[in-house]
């Protein structure tokens, strides 16, 4: 059995980041036996590396910028002892070039460092199995870093946290270091690294300057409200390639942190009740019908991601079929998602032939119909050659310019009604743009194929949704 020493003994963050390098090794070599190096600054985090399944032991190192010390060959003398022929990565190494975050991923540029292959994509979202914590009613804030006001949260930041919290009957924790500033008016957690870890794995969210805990949080996917600067490394148009791959991260930046011009009570709240691409939680709502797995259709797809209803059930592991009539979003759409999207009309044969070719199941769990004056057609087209749907969200006005215009509002209630279809929330309003407050959506369910006993709600806010996907 092959024996290997590493990785980086850099930063909190750091440690964290190098599992990406261990899951590598593993994978290389998967009967080998890998220990894990922490210096002695950071000993107090080492418990958490146990929860790893690629870690099978830890060794603390005393030296840092001057390894190794004395002791720490005394150290390797006896690993070498026990274990014979050992290889061991450097601790301390340098970057291959200056500007790497120009080109790569920091997970790619710490196996790049160690001589290893670049990892993919998937292996860049390490990941630690999640230890038992008792949850709570609080969000945890690490407004502060070691490299000072050019990476700190702002004031106004901290304060919009702290009112967020207040009008949600939320208790805010300060976690860092025993240095940092203490937040007037809360609470600054006192443990060590490991503890301040778990504290915060029992949070409802995090909200971070770029801090080694946003890359602690991302090995358990803990939801995360994160700001970045991208210009504290010089020439970098982005902090993408210093931000972890945590799906439930949402990532704020600009130029200079003091430059975010941006809602945090908006972002909080997508980031406590989970990331949201569609407009009006849309995407939520199937999920919270569905749960998380199913078939959808997505018809009239539009873009790919911002204010698409399909995306989030993608990344669950949901499967389906887009389409659009503009060829454009239909090509955005097959080089930026997994599943296939299609340039068709709908309302013709074709349509239902791509359905039958693809794998679409007779029961679609959920549909997205948002194809205006083609709606009609659409649905009678689709009922008409033997599908259904579970629950669908289904764009009966979309001239909403006009106030006298009900576009196909009654005929699309008539005709689902007709086929046992059953409104479950009527003339959901629209909670954004200049349109605020204006119905525009029906949101139907099949009581046939759904077992529930939801009752129906007429004129459903933004508001009510929340309250209805997160009770």
């Amino acid at each position: 059995m092959n024996t290997y020493i590493g990785f980086h003994q850099g930063q909190y963050g750091d440690l964290f980041i190098c599992l990406t390098a261990a899951r590598v090794v593993k994978s290389l070599d998967p009967s080998c036996r890998l220990i894990y190096g922490i210096n002695k600054k950071c000993e107090d985090v080492a418990e958490v590396f146990n929860l790893s399944e690629d870690i099978d032991e830890v060794v603390i190192w005393e030296g840092y910028d001057d390894w190794p010390t004395e002791n720490d060959k005394l150290k390797l003398e006896g690993l070498k002892l026990k274990y014979g022929d050992v290889k061991l990565f450097k601790p301390m190494p340098k970057h291959l070039i200056p500007d790497w975050y120009n080109y790569w991923h920091q997970t790619e540029e710490f196996c790049l460092m160690h001589s290893l292959p670049r990892p993919p994509k998937e292996l860049q979202d390490f990941k630690l199995n999640h230890p038992k914590v008792e949850q709570g009613d609080y969000i945890c804030i690490s407004p502060y870093t070691s490299f000072g006001r050019a990476k700190n949260l702002t004031e106004g930041m901290i304060e919009e946290v702290k009112g967020f919290c207040n009008s949600n009957d939320l208790e805010l924790i300060q976690l860092g270091g025993s240095d940092d500033p203490c937040i007037s008016g809360i609470e600054k957690f006192s443990g060590t690294y490991y503890e301040s870890l778990i504290k915060m794995l029992g949070s409802k969210a995090l909200v971070s300057a770029d801090t080694g805990m946003v890359w602690a949080a991302s090995a358990f996917s803990h939801p995360s409200l994160v700001f970045y600067s991208t210009k504290f490394y010089p020439n970098s148009s982005t902090s993408e390639n210093w931000t972890p791959r945590n799906k439930n991260q949402i990532s704020i930046e600009s130029d200079y942190i003091s430059n975010i011009n941006a809602s945090v009570s908006e972002y909080l709240q997508k980031t406590i009740h989970g990331r949201t691409y569609s407009k009006e939680q849309q995407d939520l709502f199937a999920k919270k019908i569905i749960g998380e797995h199913g078939f959808f259709l997505d018809i009239g797809c539009r873009t790919p991601v911002e204010e698409n209803n399909t995306k989030l059930l993608e990344l669950s592991g949901w499967s389906g079929i887009l389409f659009d009539i503009d060829k454009t979003f239909v090509d955005q759409c097959n080089k930026q998602r997994s599943n296939s999207s299609f340039c068709v009309d709908v309302t013709s044969q074709d349509f239902i032939e791509i359905l039958k070719k693809n794998g679409c199941p007779k029961v679609v769990d959920y549909i997205s119909m948002d194809v205006d004056d083609a709606s009609i057609q659409c649905l009678e087209n689709f009922l008409g050659a033997g599908f259904s749907f579970r629950c669908m969200t289904f764009e009966h006005t979309w001239d909403l310019h006009n106030p006298e215009t009900e576009n196909c509002v009654q005929e699309s209630r008539d005709l689902l009604e007709l086929f046992g279809y059953k409104i479950l929330f009527k003339d959901v309003t629209l909670a954004h743009s200049e349109h605020i407050g204006k119905p525009f959506e029906d949101w139907w369910i099949n009581p046939e194929l759904l077992n529930t006993t939801l009752e129906p709600k007429e004129g459903m806010t933004h508001k009510d949704i929340i309250n209805f996907i997160y009770p």
